[in-house]
């Protein structure tokens, strides 16, 4: 019987090793940072980025780089992003960007880029309306974007989004540039090495059977 109970006891043991030695990683935790896509100086060209450096998440360092594309010529000054188009940098009806993310540089673990959050808007007025996405589509809307404010948050993390121009009234137009975009990063927890679970395993492995002998003796 008590070699019956420590078999079992071994096994038991071995089980939940393996099991902590399987284990995924695991989100430990997240930062939202809010990137200024303004330039001191007029910049113009089909795809145009912007680098927040030295950002840190749980010990976890690392740069992000939005990169902007457009239905037109992408523009930016110290007003924000627009498109070439009826209005120069500016949003106009039917007009929009595309927002993308990129993380390098990464020191001291592993980070994820879990969406962006929400946007920033410049000369947003009364007669202005719009749309956050994931697709040009629409569907589904992450953020309407009506007057009487200009940040709005999504509605759900998205790791690309479209800001686009639209009114909804034939003869009117939309005019707003982008100014900000604020983004999730989140940690990813370390998890045991294959060599050091293998390695974990194997001692358990040999104190069960020393005492199993020594019992036997």
């Amino acid at each position: 019987m008590v070699q019956l109970a420590a078999r079992r006891l071994t096994w038991g043991a071995l089980a939940l090793a393996s099991l902590c030695c399987l284990s995924v990683p695991a989100n430990a935790g997240f930062i939202r940072t809010t990137m200024d896509l303004r330039s001191t100086r007029p910049l113009e060209g089909t795809s145009l980025s912007f680098t927040e450096v030295g950002l840190t998440v749980d010990g976890v360092t690392f740069d992000a780089t939005v990169s902007v594309t457009g239905s037109a010529k992408v523009r930016s000054n110290n007003n924000g992003l627009g498109v070439e188009g009826g209005t120069p940098t500016l949003i106009g009806a039917g007009e929009w960007l595309k927002l993308t993310m990129n993380i390098t540089n990464v020191t001291g673990g592993a980070v994820l880029f879990d969406g962006f959050a929400g946007v920033g808007l410049e000369n947003f007025e009364n007669n202005d309306r719009g749309f956050v996405s994931s697709n040009l589509s629409g569907s589904p809307v992450l953020a309407a974007l009506v007057p009487r404010a200009d940040t709005f948050g999504l509605s759900s993390l998205s790791t690309t989004i479209f800001v686009v121009g639209h009114h909804p009234v034939s003869t009117g137009t939309s005019s707003f540039r982008l100014k900000t975009v604020s983004a999730q990063f989140s940690s990813v927890a370390a998890v045991p090495e294959p060599a050091t679970g293998t390695l974990f395993l194997s001692g358990l492995v040999f104190a069960a059977g020393y005492r199993n002998r020594r019992r036997q003796n």
